[in-house]
């Protein structure tokens, strides 16, 4: 699982990306997960994290592959940016970071982190110490 590979320093403690969203502290927050990948952003501007030059997922990705509705010029300026550039702040990413990919909705789109909140919450609940098999 990727999000048990990538180790952040928290509070000077190497954490598993999977552990810091399901720990209590960070749960208990409504808007953790932007907070976690805005502190994800920072590390990686300090050398904790170094990018892969693109997403990861782009060959499978639902929104970089397939026509979802937007015109050409939007959705190749958007695929430019959340899947070539800066995907670690793409909603899809983040949300495959703690959910098995089967359970993202095909139409959250790499501008929506509140659902993207929303559907990380809701598994982390129903799944307290599952890791997801992606």
């Amino acid at each position: 699982m990727i999000g048990e590979r990538l180790i952040l320093k928290d509070a000077d403690v190497g954490l598993p990306i999977a552990s810091f969203l399901r720990s209590p502290r960070h749960a208990s927050e409504p808007d953790s997960l932007t907070q976690f990948f805005r502190k994800f952003r920072v590390l990686a501007a300090e050398g904790y994290y170094q990018p892969m030059p693109r997403c990861a997922y782009t060959e499978t990705c639902v929104f970089f592959n397939d026509e979802v509705g937007y015109s050409i010029d939007l959705q190749a300026s958007m695929r430019l940016t959340y899947c070539m550039d800066d995907y670690a702040s793409c909603a899809r990413y983040q949300t495959l970071l703690t959910v098995p990919r089967e359970q993202i909705p095909d139409d959250l789109i790499p501008t929506d982190e509140s659902w993207a909140l929303e559907i990380v919450t809701d598994y982390v609940a129903n799944h307290p110490a599952g890791a997801p098999a992606i």
